[in-house]
């Protein structure tokens, strides 16, 4: 028991390193990319990377949590169920590819090398996807570390590539070529891993690929939703007010959207533990928990919050150059979005695991379709901190409305 609760700890924070591992090589290199290039360049950059990553994560369609079921349930069946999943997610990323470069086209750019910069970019980060896909049935199989080791070699490559070629005057043509050639080595490498751990097993699985997705779409919803609301805004401004004033808005926001993914490292604590006082039928101690994920969640938004506001304007002084004057106003927004969109993500846990999925997927839709309505009335006039403040509404009406969800669902525990 001793030795199965050790593991237990050692693979969460194995889960953990690698995800700050991620969020850290993320943040680092648009820091550079930032503080390197001129505004409307990195406004160019940044919306290639975001609708990017945002068409990686959606390709996998529910995939993440249809394999960590599949596979955990099975781990002899790896390799069956990775199979199905990489036929739909090429299928996918071909129409997002189409979709891509459509959106592209509509942005009124004259920088040199631009679309060829936009499709290195957007290759390298797609594939990237693909092993994170991977990264996912390595973790039902429990090999955490495989997955660790191997992000932290592909991020201190892309850091190391990023700038050596900034450093010998290079630029985002150069750039996107180092970071799409550490991607493609990451997912190779993730791959070779996977194989030779699944050696031994069949590729052959009783349904087709399109049935397996057609188990698995509705897994995908809620992601979606998600990394939509955490990538539109920046899309918005750069089709809306201009590549120019979505440079500086990336600059700033794309610091604040990297805390983000440390709310991942209090979900592979709290919620095992709500789940595991639900089964035990020990109703005071669901409560006391409930509530004491949401003051974690809570109080971790709002030390990242904190340093946001204090290390802001640091960076804009010490890092970026004159032609990001003016974000220091996005500051304060950010600590009060990113305090709020921890309390949201906690709120949304506890509703997961008190299983009200539907009452969670419908405060996602209902925040998504009001942020679309928000964003969709800028023009070319109005100031990047009107998308801060909308993104900053959308929050706060997620945690209201989660709050009066998880009130309700809190006096019905027994």
């Amino acid at each position: 028991m001793k030795e199965f609760q050790f593991r237990a700890i050692a693979n969460r924070l194995t889960l953990a390193l690698s995800l700050v591992t991620r969020m850290s090589v993320s943040i680092i290199t648009l820091m550079l990319v930032a503080s390197s290039v001129k505004s409307e360049e990195f406004g160019l950059f940044s919306t290639v990377f975001a609708i990017s990553s945002l068409i990686g994560l959606l390709s996998n369609a529910g995939f993440s949590l249809a394999l960590l079921r599949d596979i955990g349930g099975d781990t002899g069946m790896a390799r069956a169920y990775v199979w199905p999943t990489l036929c739909v997610k090429v299928t996918l990323c071909l129409v997002g590819t189409a979709v891509f470069f459509l959106y592209m086209s509509s942005l009124n750019t004259d920088l040199e090398s631009g679309l060829l910069m936009a499709a290195i970019l957007f290759a390298g980060l797609v594939c990237g996807s693909f092993g994170d896909l991977i990264f996912v049935a390595l973790r039902a199989l429990g090999r955490f570390s495989v997955e660790a080791r191997v992000v932290i070699a592909q991020g201190i490559a892309q850091l190391f590539f990023v700038v050596l070629v900034i450093w010998s005057g290079g630029g985002l043509l150069q750039i996107s070529i180092a970071i799409a050639f550490s991607k493609g080595m990451g997912t190779l490498a993730v791959y070779i891993f996977f194989y030779r751990e699944t050696s031994d097993q069949t590729d052959i699985l009783h349904i087709g690929s399109f049935s397996y997705f057609r188990r698995t779409y509705k897994l995908a919803i809620d992601a979606t939703i998600v990394n939509a609301l955490t990538q539109m805004d920046g899309l918005f401004v750069a089709s809306f007010i201009g590549l120019q004033p979505a440079g500086l808005y990336q600059a700033a926001t794309r610091l604040a959207y990297g805390a983000i993914p440390l709310g991942g490292v209090l979900n592979g604590i709290s919620i095992p533990n709500i789940v595991q006082a639900t089964l035990s039928g020990s109703p005071d101690r669901v409560r006391r928990l409930v509530w004491q994920t949401v003051i974690e969640y809570a109080g971790l938004g709002f030390a990242l919050g904190v340093v946001i506001y204090l290390f802001g304007p640091l960076y804009t002084k010490y890092v970026l150059d004159e032609s990001y004057a003016g974000i220091d106003a996005l500051w304060p927004i950010l600590s009060l979005f990113v305090c709020l969109r921890f309390l949201a993500s906690g709120l949304g846990a506890v509703l997961v695991v008190l299983h009200e999925g539907n009452g969670r997927t419908i405060v996602l839709c209902i925040t998504l379709m009001s942020m679309v309505f928000l964003l969709g009335t800028m023009t070319p006039d109005t100031p990047i901190s009107m998308a801060c403040n909308y993104m900053s509404i959308g929050a706060l009406m997620q945690c209201i409305l989660y709050f009066t969800i998880v009130l309700k669902e809190y006096g019905a525990i027994k």
